[in-house]
């Protein structure tokens, strides 16, 4: 199978390579949060695409919706997602769009993640790519009360101060914090708060993979 992956830095290919799904005979789910561009450095399209992978995109900016219905086959939430469903100001600055106000932007009633979920009656969730431009942690606060999480991978903005190892064992466990399950989990910028919450869940940060934070659940 010629494979083309897309994640910017390699996301994609990596999450297929974890769950061994690179054949795909793995026909796994996703969540894309926030989707942006439908190809372009997309951490789902080949999942989709290549492997027969079937999900959810949630892209708020009018800009990219006419690329997912042109060229691909996951269902399209136009919206945003905060821990509580609200109003708000969403400024659309392409890759950078954030809930806040810029120089162009509109207006958005933002949902809980659980909410579309379960909309889109998605209860297993092999992986959910998470980059929200800050939003990450109101994001995952917003799953519900009892989301059951085997593995975290987060990708961080620096460099991992304590080191790297070459392991990339899953360990898999269960977590109960919702009637929904979600396999693995990529997170843009760990902030120490985002860091601190996963760990309040029971995770622990284990390896990094180039600049990428890696999150699993003790056993």
């Amino acid at each position: 199978m010629q494979q083309r992956w897309c994640g910017q830095f390699g996301q994609d290919r990596v999450i297929a390579s974890l769950l061994n799904a690179t054949s795909g005979a793995i026909r796994g789910t996703f969540v894309d949060l926030a989707a942006n561009d439908a190809i372009r450095n997309s951490n789902t399209y080949a999942l989709e695409q290549l492997l027969g992978w079937h999900g959810l995109c949630i892209e708020p900016n009018p800009k990219y919706h006419a690329g997912f219905e042109a060229y691909r086959r996951c269902a399209l939430a136009k919206t945003c997602v905060t821990a509580e469903k609200r109003e708000v100001e969403f400024a659309l600055q392409g890759g950078k769009g954030h809930i806040g106000a810029g120089k162009k932007s509109l207006k958005l009633t933002c949902e809980p993640l659980s909410t579309l979920l379960a909309h889109h009656k998605m209860r297993a969730i092999t992986y959910l790519s998470l980059d929200v431009e800050g939003g990450e942690l109101d994001a995952l606060r917003g799953v519900g009360c009892g989301v059951e999480i085997n593995h975290v991978y987060a990708p961080s903005t620096r460099r991992c101060s304590w080191g790297c190892v070459g392991s990339m064992e899953l360990i898999s466990t269960q977590v109960d914090w919702n009637a929904t399950t979600i396999d693995v989990l990529t997170v843009e910028t760990a902030s120490a708060e985002l860091v601190a919450f996963l760990e309040g869940k029971g995770f622990a940060r284990v390896f990094c993979v180039a600049l990428d934070s890696v999150f699993v659940a003790p056993v």
